[in-house]
């Protein structure tokens, strides 16, 4: 109120910092409220209040083509109207439907194929000529994966979850997000399927769903976060708002995952809670929950109505089962679901570091082999697929023919070499996807579909396959894999109580036990888990067993290993992602021990010239947010804003492409060191101030990381400025240096041996010693490490 009622200024000359008769009132009073630090509010136009009253009055201003200074959104928040974000959901949800519809169908063509041409050559001429023949599809079809992985879009080569995940956990990882890549993981993923490879379509797909979400932003979202804003009185520049842009980018992206995970399990719920255990709540925004309820919703409804319009059923494209609702269980299978739950924890922690020392063996050949690269990963990619195929096709060939009949089961088999009506119960498993093996292992049907030695030599190849294919540059979903890993071994346990005649719950039912110790074991999830199984096999009845076996599998694993198969994929692949909580290493630390390394030349005056914006960008490569500092002699460095190196090219580029002028910008309070600059290259100045974000936080220099670290981790802050005890620059400590300093004391804390909790010791054996001085030595050491 004492804004709006504040006189207006009497005229002054124009200028940086000062005001114009033409600034209405609420401009004047911000100014006023700004005199004390120069770095809390902007003169001239100065950023569009967010309050309805200030807006008003900020409106008396007149609409311009250019603004003089950078209008900035709150922190954490967007400043888009609602039918923009409701735009991107709506058409994130569509076009996450459409995809499902192209993925389903590109894969059953595919695969109906190859087992027609596998049937055909085994009638003609038997059944080593028909493995011979399904050798040969799968080698086709991963021929053309490479070429569209190798050159087409080479991060499609992999599930994209670590750097999914890293992105909506605050990274700048956009340049992951491109069309090319977009369309050649799409098609990467069903050749990868239906070339036989041991995974599953989940992991690419909600990276497929963020990058879709990412490209849907980016056309509707950008040109609202654009400002013109004056380079001087000749020349203007656009500048956009890049953390206002990532709010809405990241809350698109994760819809769009959702999406993607919702449509392989038909499972909108389910959906929900993997991106929210994935992204967990530190990094969950408000307005995420409802937007993501309404696009699943109309994601589910629209691929629904397709299919009934084309006279088929999402059902007999997803992960789900029709079956009767029924009691499944009793208290006599508590303790051997207690018992499989707590060994498939363990081996949950042993498949995961297997696979990670897979990877690790093959990229040090893949190292050595540099010089014929990237044939060489051509070349192993399609070997592998050979003999996947090969010894799951020879593996099939010791199965035992039962009849369909007598089986009494309502699913597709693969007959493989068997007569008519009867299938093979080792082919139905090994020589189809990953979701239709695990649909046929949760039937309620009788114990024999499949028969113990064909689930056991299936379990042993399967889990061979899984583990080897680690760092095979296939676009490959460890999600469905490890499920079916999971039910094969429940659905070995509940055949073995079947055939002693026990009276315990069907080995269906033991395969849902397996799958979800195994999965949470291996994805360190939850209820997404148990929400997918059990609406999967459509069975509420076995809910609390499985979440009886998720908790003791995920307290199993805990107590083993801490961290996930995802987690340890983000920490291999340097991906900087920010822990949830403050990790031990830096709980202790000030600020001013955790600023960033920044070159003089890093930092920029408010008012500063073309040459020393280039020498700042090219001596500080490494640097991405500039700290801007007043440049009045006789005042304490204080820092007004931070800018971002692209936006700081970009004026660069704008003020060297405007026509030559007279300085602008130019205060009777610039520094002399900047003139000095300014004699080697004196073509202009450069108002620096009109392009900073605003500084959100200041953190005292003696603050402990402990009292600052949830700035970074929850409200979604990219740096903050350091201030020292009289209020001057200490420095600023950004998101990526906090990370990068995180990591390189976990390095040097596992490097070092194990014996070092003595230091000043020395001091307190002594018999003069002090407490105090030792404590101090010991602050030292732990300052320097």
């Amino acid at each position: 109120h004492a804004c709006l009622l504040a006189p207006p200024p009497d005229p002054a000359p124009k200028g940086p910092g000062r005001l114009r008769p033409e600034h209405s009132m609420a401009v004047a009073a911000a100014a006023a409220s700004a005199a004390p630090y120069e770095g809390l509010g902007h003169l001239d136009d100065g950023p569009l209040p967010s309050k309805p009253r200030q807006r008003a009055a900020h409106a008396m201003l007149g609409k311009r083509a250019a603004t003089r200074y950078l209008a900035s959104a709150p922190l954490g928040e967007h400043r888009l109207p609602g039918y923009v974000i409701w735009g991107i959901t709506l058409a994130t949800s569509v076009g996450m439907a459409l995809l499902n519809l192209f993925s389903i169908f590109s894969m059953e063509f595919l695969i109906s194929f190859k087992f027609y041409v596998l049937q055909d050559v085994i009638g003609a001429c038997g059944v080593w000529a028909g493995v011979a023949a399904f050798v040969g599809i799968s080698c086709s079809f991963s021929i053309l994966l490479m070429l569209v992985v190798v050159f087409v879009a080479p991060d499609a080569g992999g599930s994209g979850s670590p750097e999914n995940k890293g992105w909506l956990n605050g990274s700048d990882l956009s340049a992951y997000f491109t069309v090319r890549n977009f369309f050649g993981r799409a098609i990467a993923t069903v050749l990868s399927n239906a070339s036989g490879y041991p995974v599953g379509r989940e992991g690419p797909t909600v990276t497929m769903g963020s990058n879709l979400a990412f490209l849907i932003t980016k056309l509707f979202a950008a040109p609202h976060v654009k400002q013109q804003v004056s380079l001087d009185d000749e020349a203007t520049t656009k500048v956009t708002d890049v953390d206002q842009l990532d709010v809405v980018r990241r809350v698109a992206c994760a819809v769009g995952g959702a999406c993607g995970m919702a449509m392989i399990f038909n499972s909108p719920i389910g959906g929900f809670l993997y991106m929210f255990e994935d992204m967990t709540a530190y990094s969950w925004p408000l307005e995420l929950t409802f937007r993501s309820f309404v696009a699943l919703n109309l994601c589910t409804v629209l691929s629904e109505g397709i299919l009934i319009l084309m006279g088929s059923s999402i059902s007999e494209f997803v992960l789900y089962i029709w079956q009767p609702q029924e009691n499944t269980w009793c208290w006599r299978d508590v303790p051997v679901a207690i018992l499989l739950s707590a060994v498939l924890g363990g081996f949950g922690v042993v498949h995961t570091r297997l696979c990670l020392r897979v990877q690790a063996a093959r990229q040090r050949v893949h190292q050595r082999l540099q010089r014929y690269q990237p044939y060489a990963k051509m070349a192993d990619a399609i070997l592998f697929a050979m003999l996947c195929a090969f010894l799951f096709g020879v593996t099939s060939t010791r199965g035992h023919c039962l009849s369909i009949v007598k089986s009494g089961i309502d699913v597709s088999m693969v007959q493989f070499a068997c007569p008519d009506g009867d299938y093979n119960p080792i082919a139905s498993l090994l020589l189809t996807t990953a979701e239709g093996a695990v649909k046929r292992l949760f039937q309620l049907t009788n114990w024999g579909v499949h028969n113990l030695r064909g689930e056991v030599a299936s379990l042993v190849v399967y889990t061979s396959m899984n583990i080897c294919l680690t760092g095979v540059p296939v676009p490959s979903g460890n999600f469905t894999g490890t499920m079916l890993i999971g039910a094969m071994c429940g659905r070995v346990a509940g055949s073995v109580l079947a055939v002693l005649n026990l009276d315990f719950a069907k080995p269906g039912v033991y395969s849902m036990m397996g799958a979800a110790a195994m999965l949470s074991s291996f994805k360190r999830m939850s209820f997404a888990v148990v929400m997918f199984i059990v609406g999967a096999t459509n069975n509420l009845s076995a809910m609390p067993i499985v979440m009886l076996c998720v908790t003791v599998s995920l307290f199993v694993s805990h107590s083993i290993s801490a961290e996930g198969y995802d987690e340890e994929q983000v920490k291999r692949k340097k991906i900087p992602f920010l822990e949830p909580v403050v990790p031990d290493c830096l709980e202790n630390l000030s600020a001013k021990q955790l600023c960033d390394a920044l070159p003089a030349e890093a930092m920029l005056r408010a008012e500063t010239t073309t040459a020393a914006l280039r020498q700042a960008l090219a001596v500080a490569q490494s640097v991405q947010i500039f700290p801007v500092l007043h440049s009045e002699v006789g005042r304490p460095q204080q820092c007004i804003g931070l800018v971002p190196r692209k936006r700081l090219e970009k004026v660069a580029r704008g003020v060297a492409s405007s026509p030559r002028g007279s300085p602008s910008g130019e205060s009777p309070n610039v520094q002399r060191a900047d003139s000095a600059v300014a004699v080697e290259a004196p073509d202009r100045f450069v108002a620096l101030r009109r392009f900073v974000d605003e500084v959100s936080c200041m953190v005292p220099a003696n603050a402990r990381a402990s009292r600052f670290y949830a700035l970074f981790a929850q409200a979604g802050v990219r740096a903050v400025c350091v201030v020292e005890e009289d209020g001057s620059f200490g420095g600023i400590i950004t998101r990526l240096g906090l990370i990068e300093s995180a990591h390189r004391l976990e390095a040097a804390k596992e490097s070092l041996p194990e014996d070092t909790d003595d230091t000043g010791t020395e001091d307190s054996e002594d018999e003069d010693g002090d407490e105090e001085e030792g404590s101090r030595d010991d602050d030292k050491d732990r300052n320097d490490q």
